[in-house]
């Protein structure tokens, strides 16, 4: 098992001409450039969501992967909500998106400021993960969104972030 930090992040609007490089430190989710999808009520369009950040070159040396798991810290205010937990593969989504919309018994959506996704026998659905885990173009995307149920204007600050994984 072993621990590993992106060596590199960018933000993404979908289009690969506004990539940004993202910085951590004491940063909130709003930069100066407003990493925000703002909704337009008149086109239907009433989600909120970030952009997506991309984090990649990891300096994976394994090839003989058993498990990934992907923790992540962020203050979630309460009212933000994963839209998109994934691996990536040369800026491709691969595999299956870890998010999971499972309410509580009294039908609340649970959100958690630490969070774990994956574990020590899960790939994320990606059978030749050893082949793409090495390339620098590796790594995991993630996309937030605003809490369906409750309207806000809460940021998101992420505080930590870390892959790790299992190997023979």
């Amino acid at each position: 098992m072993q621990i590993y930090s992106p060596g590199s992040v960018l933000a993404n609007s979908g289009n690969p001409d506004q990539e940004i490089p993202w910085q951590f430190i004491s940063t909130r989710w709003r930069t100066v450039q407003d990493l925000k999808h703002r909704s337009n009520p008149a086109t239907g369009d009433i989600v909120d969501s970030t952009w997506s950040l991309y984090l990649t070159d990891f300096g994976i040396q394994e090839t003989n992967i058993l498990g990934l798991k992907f923790h992540l810290v962020a203050q979630r205010n309460g009212r933000i909500v994963d839209q998109t937990i994934q691996l990536c593969y040369q800026n491709q989504l691969i595999g299956v998106n870890k998010v999971d919309y499972t309410t509580d018994t009294e039908g609340h959506l649970p959100l958690s400021n630490d969070t774990a996704y994956g574990g020590p026998e899960d790939v994320w659905g990606v059978s030749d993960l050893g082949s793409k885990i090495t390339d620098p173009d590796f790594g995991i995307v993630i996309k937030f969104q605003s809490h369906p149920y409750y309207p806000h204007s809460c940021g998101l600050r992420i505080d930590q972030m870390s892959l790790t994984v299992y190997s023979e």
